[in-house]
């Protein structure tokens, strides 16, 4: 079963990008903005997960994602 059917994510819709964070799942997702239809239904934007025990089992990714971290609080 998928994460996102058994468990709630905290979001954050920047109107650019919608992040969720499945604390229980440990996933990340980032996804373009919901867009709809020529039917008029609204659909989920394209989205990217990021399993982050593969993130924490990877120095080098845990390293660049402290620098893309720190680039943003710098901005």
């Amino acid at each position: 079963m998928n994460v996102w059917d058994t468990e709630k994510p905290v979001t954050v819709n920047t109107s650019k990008n919608i992040i969720e964070y499945f604390r229980e799942g440990r996933k990340l997702s980032v996804c373009k903005p919901n867009w709809i239809d020529k039917d008029g239904n609204e659909k989920r934007g394209k989205t990217v997960i990021l399993d982050l025990d593969a993130v924490a089992s990877t120095s080098a990714a845990i390293k660049l994602l402290e620098t893309v971290l720190t680039a943003v609080k710098e901005r």
